[in-house]
């Protein structure tokens, strides 16, 4: 298994456990240009 970190507040990481889910927004809409090449999982950017 895979580990997905996620920063988040204090309020959201309540409803993520409250609700048990995650939602994501497409990588055209992040505002570091690096976001989408990481370490763990390579090139995320082909989720777009």
């Amino acid at each position: 298994m895979k580990t997905l970190y996620h920063y988040t507040t204090v309020e959201t990481l309540l409803l993520i456990l409250n609700y048990k889910t995650l939602r994501f927004k497409s990588l055209l809409y992040v505002d570091d240009p690096l976001e989408p090449s990481t370490s763990d999982f390579g090139n995320l950017g082909g989720f777009k």
